[in-house]
């Protein structure tokens, strides 16, 4: 039996993608350290049939910002850090439907979020406590979230 192909049969296909990454480090005293990223990616697809019309295509692209902080007073460490990040995707997928290009699905999403959060850590000889939090926003649901913790622990020796 010969196969045949149909007119919705993937041909070619193609996907590309980037990603790259910047780092600052700063240490401004030796109990002081600061770090910044910044990062993003991108890729693009597309997918075609045996005939050339367009089945799927579609990208996306993210983009993070991110500073870190830490430090130490005594006994006592600190540690802060702000985040945010850009997201956007589309696409589309068609098919072939009596003779004619038909759209099947087809998005566009564009969010982001935003974080911070801080956290103390006091040592006092084998005992060490922790408190922290940290909030985020998502824009893509509309929500605010706080998230408080804290540890203590004991070594025993």
């Amino acid at each position: 039996m010969l196969f045949r192909s149909g007119v919705n049969d993937l041909r070619t296909a193609f996907n590309d993608a980037a990603i790259g990454v910047v780092t600052l480090r700063l240490a401004p005293s030796a109990r002081v350290a600061l770090v910044t990223r910044l990062s993003g990616a991108v890729q693009q697809f597309r997918n075609t049939s045996r005939d050339g019309g367009l089945l799927d295509d579609g990208g996306a692209r993210d983009l993070v910002w991110r500073t870190d902080g830490s430090g130490t007073v005594a006994a006592t460490a600190w540690h802060a850090s702000v985040e945010a990040r850009d997201l956007r995707a589309d696409g589309r997928q068609q098919r072939i439907a009596s003779g004619r290009p038909q759209d099947r699905a087809a998005f566009v999403s564009d969010s982001g979020t935003a974080g911070v959060e801080a956290d103390v850590t006091r040592r006092w000889g084998r005992t060490v406590a922790a408190v922290g939090a940290r909030a985020d926003q998502w824009t893509l649901v509309h929500r605010t979230a706080l998230s408080p913790w804290g540890t203590l622990s004991r070594t025993w020796r």
